[in-house]
C-alpha cells in the first residue's frame, strides 16, 4: 500500500500500549484505534507494547518450574510474551488498511548494558527506524526487551516498556510521546480507591508524578525523563487530554473534564453488534442511548450489558443522542433519519456507501447549516483510512495523482 502521505519527511510519535490497555487480543481495536488518532493528524508511529494481561508472570512461572527464574535463557522466553503482543499488534493494523511492520530489539539495534533481568538501553539504531517508518506508517517494537553487547536477549526490569517508549522518543526526536494506560490521565490518589474521584492533574512536574504515579509509571523511567527532559502524556487509549508530565508546573484539570459522549445506534447486525460491544468496552467514555432494529424479537445474547432496544428509528433521535451511528445500510428509510439527525443538529456517522453515493452532498448541506458533522470515512474504502490520507495530503499541497489496488469485486465489475 505504501506510505500514507505524499511528503517525504514525517513527525513522529512513540505510544505506548501496556498490558492494561492490551489485556487480550480482544483489545487490539482499541490499540489500532490510539495509533489511528496519531496517524490521522500526519504522524509516523512507533508503537511500544507490553506483554497481554498477566501473560509475563506466566511464562515466569513456567522458567520457574523449569528450574531457573534468571540469566538469560529465562529473559529470552519472558520475551516472547512481547513479541506475541506485537506481531498480533501488527497484523490487526495490516487488516485495518494500515501499513504497519513489527520489529525486534535486534534489529531495532536496541542495545542494553547491565543484567539480564535489571539492563538499562544505551543505544538505537535510529537511522535504520527512520528509514523503515518511511515505508511503513507504524513500526511496532517489543516493550522491555533488548539485546547487550553480546547479542543476548535483555529485560528492562518490570514495568520496563515505559522506559523504552521514552528512550525511543528521544533517540528518534519524536515530537510526543503518549503512555496509554487504563486511565486518563495522573491523579492525586488512586480513582480505584477513593471514595470519590478524586483531582486529576492537566500537568505535573516530573518529581510531582513521581511522588503520585505509584505503579502507573515507573521511577527509572520518570527519572530517565527528568535528567533528559523529555515531556510525555499519560492519557488513556482514545483520550485527547490526559496529564502532560514534564518540566512544567502542577495544574489540577479535574476528575472529568468530558461528559460521556451520549450515541445512538441504527443497526445491531454484524457491524452494529460490534460496534456496540466497541462503545461497551470504552466505558465510561460513551453512553448508548438507543439502539434501533428491525426485529425486537430476535434473540441478541452477544449483544453487551442492558442495551436499550426499540424498532421505531426515530425513537433513537427522541433518546437524547449527541451522535448517531448508522450501519443498517440502505437508502431508504436510513436516508430520512440522517437527515432529520442532522436538521436537528445530532452528528451523524455512517458506512452506508449507496446512501452517501446517492444523497452525500444534500447531507452535507445540511450538516452545514446546522453545524452538525457528517463522517462517513467507514463507507469509503472499508477499514483504510482514504478520506483521512487525501485530508492530511491536501493541507500540504495539491494531490496530483491517486493510485491503488482495487478490491476483487471492483476488478470483477470493472472487467
Amino acid at each position: 500500500m505504501g506510505t500514507w502521505y505524499l511528503e517525504k519527511e514525517r513527525p513522529l510519535a512513540v505510544v505506548k500500549l501496556g498490558s492494561s490497555v492490551l489485556r487480550d487480543p480482544s483489545d487490539l481495536p482499541v490499540a489500532t484505534a490510539a495509533i489511528y488518532s496519531q496517524l490521522v493528524q500526519g504522524r509516523r508511529v512507533v508503537a511500544v507494547v507490553s506483554a497481554m494481561g498477566n501473560e509475563t508472570d506466566e511464562l515466569l512461572r513456567a522458567a520457574e518450574a523449569a528450574g531457573s527464574d534468571a540469566g538469560y535463557d529465562a529473559a529470552r522466553l519472558l520475551a516472547t510474551g512481547e513479541e506475541r503482543s506485537g506481531l498480533l499488534l501488527a497484523m490487526a493494523l495490516q487488516r485495518a488498511g494500515i501499513p504497519a511492520r513489527f520489529v525486534d530489539a535486534r534489529e531495532a539495534g536496541l542495545r542494553t548494558t547491565g543484567s539480564s533481568f535489571d539492563a538499562r538501553p544505551v543505544a538505537l539504531a535510529s537511522g535504520n527506524l527512520h528509514a523503515m517508518s518511511q515505508r511503513h506508517s507504524v513500526l511496532v517494537l517489543p516493550g522491555f526487551t533488548g539485546v547487550d553487547d553480546a547479542g543476548r536477549v535483555t529485560l528492562l526490569g518490570r514495568g520496563g516498556s515505559d522506559l523504552s517508549a521514552l528512550f525511543l522518543a528521544r533517540e528518534l526526536g519524536a515530537v510526543e510521546c503518549v503512555l496509554c494506560k487504563d486511565v486518563d490521565g495522573l491523579y492525586a490518589a488512586d480513582p480505584a480507591t477513593s471514595d470519590r474521584p478524586p483531582a486529576r492533574f492537566g500537568s505535573a512536574h516530573w518529581t510531582t508524578a513521581e511522588t503520585v504515579a505509584g505503579p502507573l509509571v515507573q521511577d527509572r523511567a520518570l527519572r530517565f525523563a527528568a535528567e533528559n527532559g523529555i515531556t510525555f502524556r499519560i492519557a488513556g487509549p482514545l483520550a485527547s487530554g490526559g496529564t502532560t508530565v514534564g518540566g512544567l508546573p502542577d495544574r489540577y484539570r479535574g476528575a472529568h473534564d468530558a461528559p460521556r459522549l451520549k450515541v445512538g445506534l441504527l443497526g445491531a447486525g454484524t457491524v452494529g453488534g460490534g460496534v456496540l460491544r466497541k462503545l461497551h468496552r470504552l466505558d465510561p467514555q460513551f453512553d448508548v442511548t438507543a439502539v434501533a432494529v428491525r426485529d425486537l424479537d430476535k434473540p441478541r445474547e452477544d449483544l453487551p450489558g442492558s442495551v436499550p432496544l426499540t424498532d421505531d428509528l426515530h425513537e433513537v433521535l427522541d433518546s437524547g443522542c449527541e451522535v448517531l451511528v448508522e450501519v443498517m445500510g440502505g437508502i431508504d428509510p436510513a436516508g430520512t433519519v440522517v437527515a432529520s439527525a442532522l436538521a436537528r443538529g445530532i452528528s451523524v456517522v455512517t458506512a452506508n456507501k449507496a446512501l452517501i453515493a446517492e444523497q452525500g452532498a444534500v447531507l452535507e448541506r445540511v450538516a452545514e447549516r446546522t453545524g452538525a458533522f457528517l463522517l462517513y470515512s467507514a463507507a469509503v474504502g472499508g477499514g483504510m483510512p482514504a478520506l483521512e490520507a487525501a485530508g492530511a495530503a491536501l493541507t500540504r499541497g495539491d494531490i496530483r495523482r491517486v493510485r491503488g489496488v482495487v478490491n476483487g469485486t471492483c476488478n470483477f465489475v470493472l472487467d
